[in-house]
């Protein structure tokens, strides 16, 4: 993904010095330190941009996985507590769920 997004940089960087180039002798060309300057930066927006992505993914894939263990330590927390329960008391907390 790195490689299209530098390819499509440098691509529109060439399309834009050579449309500069091609406006005749009074258009004012851009020095190749300004082009490779442009270059540049616009690399090092995509490259935030993409890290800024990845990140907002990491994290909503860190949570979601949180949030399973969470709930599936309390299914397990339950199921033990309801063993644990003798006969009669499990009988009477399966009542009051139902009503």
């Amino acid at each position: 993904m790195i490689n299209t997004n530098v390819k499509t940089i440098l691509t529109r960087g060439l399309l834009l010095g050579s449309i500069g180039l091609g406006f005749g002798a009074n258009a004012e060309v851009l020095q190749a330190n300004e082009l490779v300057s442009a270059v540049e930066q616009n690399m090092s927006e995509q490259a935030q941009e993409i890290l800024t992505g990845a990140k907002r993914e990491l994290t909503l894939s860190l949570r979601t996985q949180l949030a399973e263990s969470i709930y599936d330590f309390n299914q397990n927390a339950e199921a033990s507590k309801a063993s644990e329960m003798p006969q009669s008391e499990t009988l009477a907390v399966n009542a009051k769920q139902k009503d």
